[in-house]
């Protein structure tokens, strides 16, 4: 099993490396679009209960009958824990875009030890849980780059700023925990140490001087980071605190990717994001096929969008208008949707073909029957794709990879000939005049759907106020 990137000897940057198979039993593979998918909680919950079981290891009675060996894996186990919770503390600080102090600088990272080959690998419960961590890293890392800049959809969405100084707070508690919870193991190697001769003794006394050094730093810089982020350790916001614990593997967009059988809607989308934010970035190639695709795609789901409004019960005259007007919004999102489709794969062709599996995943999206989360994520992903779409177009049109069949003066037969920058501009319009009008239909919807419970609240709140009063009421009446 190969080292963490993060427990090297060198500077703590972020490389977008795909995260290794820890002991979990689910799969963590970035690539593949469907499938049980290790999250970032997962790892971060298996790396906590590893460290507790050593922590249980070398406590009384336990920790008197072990061997040599088994104290000295632990010991070496935990050195490399610490190494990689820091550097991975920092990381996050970097994402959060905040600053790390000077506490947090590189040369204050415990360095494991003088040999380049010490702590890659190593049995015991500490090492399995610095593996589970390093692999929580990888998994960020990879919707990175190595300057921290963000490559995926969800590092632009979920990743950078509270969300990754929520979860820098709860590693960082997490590293003070282990600190305090590592006393029992340093006292059972010292006295493992003490009673086996110099020589041939698996325990180092020069491990000692320097764990006790580097738990003193990472114990101070970690105090200092979260006074630095008190406001989201007050306790206040909890649950509602955005955190990565949901974050998956970032997909790998390569070439001709096919992808597997979509569990849910959920992840076709963000498999469909992925390319499409690829695509308008020139990464991943694009066709007139994928963004006529993507129009059938937006005009199915607003028009199940219009069915559940039209379905919507009204209890007042002001629903009703808001039903109304968020008709509207939605009919002119369809009709401007059905219009982007216009010619595209008919009269204009392309000379490039999207990836595979933004068919499949397109495909699934109009066929399944989503949830009403998923239609709302479908909403709310739209007008993105749209965007994503306008600039397809225009990197295409740029290009000359978009050709209608044209005839030349004094030619006798037409010809495919690279479209217009007139015709190119009509039609990244329309998919930006799609854009505009689902982001209102979108905004006029959730209100919709949002707006009962507001009622509904405000109505028990006089319904209460009326029931507090009527004892009283009563009260008075009998006492008189």
């Amino acid at each position: 099993m190969s080292q963490p990137a993060l427990s090297r000897p060198k500077s703590a940057t972020i490389q977008p490396a795909v995260p290794r198979q820890t002991g979990l039993s689910a799969n963590s593979q970035a690539g593949s679009a469907g499938g049980s998918t290790v999250t970032y909680g997962d790892l971060l919950d298996a790396s906590r209960e590893a460290a507790a079981a050593a922590t249980q290891l070398v406590s009384p009675p336990h920790g008197k009958g072990l061997a040599a060996s088994v104290v000295g894996d632990e010991l070496d186990g935990y050195e490399r824990f610490l190494a990689t919770a820091t550097r991975h503390i920092q990381a996050l600080l970097r994402i959060a875009e905040i600053p790390a102090g000077p506490h947090w600088d590189t040369n204050h990272v415990p360095e494991p030890g003088t040999s380049s080959d010490r702590h890659r690998i190593g049995a015991g419960y500490w090492h399995r849980a610095a593996e589970t961590l390093g692999t929580a890293h990888d998994l960020a890392a990879s919707h990175f780059t190595g300057v921290y800049v963000p490559r995926t959809v969800e590092a632009q969405e979920a990743v950078i700023g509270p969300a990754a100084a929520a979860t820098c707070v709860d590693v960082t508690t997490f590293l003070l925990d282990a600190i305090a919870a590592s006393a029992p193991l340093i006292r059972t190697a010292s006295r493992t140490h003490a009673q086996h001769h110099p020589t041939g003794n698996p325990i180092k006394l020069a491990t000692f001087g320097r764990l006790q050094q580097a738990n003193r730093r990472a114990a101070k810089s970690a105090r200092s980071t979260l006074w630095e982020l008190r406001h989201l350790n007050s306790g206040n916001d909890t649950g509602t605190t955005p955190t990565l614990r949901q974050l998956r593997p970032a997909l790998q967009i390569a070439g001709d990717i096919r992808s597997a059988a979509f569990e849910t809607s959920l992840d076709a989308l963000r498999l469909l994001r992925e390319i499409a934010r690829h695509q308008a970035s020139t990464e991943a190639a694009a066709s007139p096929a994928s963004l006529r695709d993507l129009t059938l795609l937006g005009s199915r789901v607003i028009s199940r969008a219009i069915d559940h409004s039209t379905a919507l019960g009204t209890k007042s005259g002001l629903d009703s208008v808001r039903r109304a007007h968020a008709l509207d919004l939605l009919e002119a999102a369809h009709e401007a949707w059905g219009t982007a489709g216009t010619g595209l794969s008919t009269s204009i062709r392309g000379l490039t073909r999207a990836p595979a599996a933004y068919a499949e995943a397109v495909t699934t999206l109009v066929t399944n029957d989503p949830s009403g989360a998923e239609q709302r994520a479908l909403m709310v992903a739209l007008p993105a794709l749209a965007r994503d779409a306008a600039q397809v177009v225009e990197h295409l049109t740029a290009q000359g990879n978009l050709v209608t069949l044209q005839r030349d003066r004094l030619a006798t037969r037409h010809a495919w000939r690279p479209i217009t920058r007139e015709q190119g501009h009509h039609l990244a319009t329309q998919f930006k005049l799609a854009e505009r009008t689902t982001k209102r239909a979108a905004t006029a919807l959730l209100a919709l759907e949002h707006t009962p419970t507001i009622r509904t609240s405000a109505s028990r709140r006089h319904e209460d106020q009326v029931t507090r009063e009527q004892p009283r009421v009563e009260a008075a009446s009998w006492t008189r």
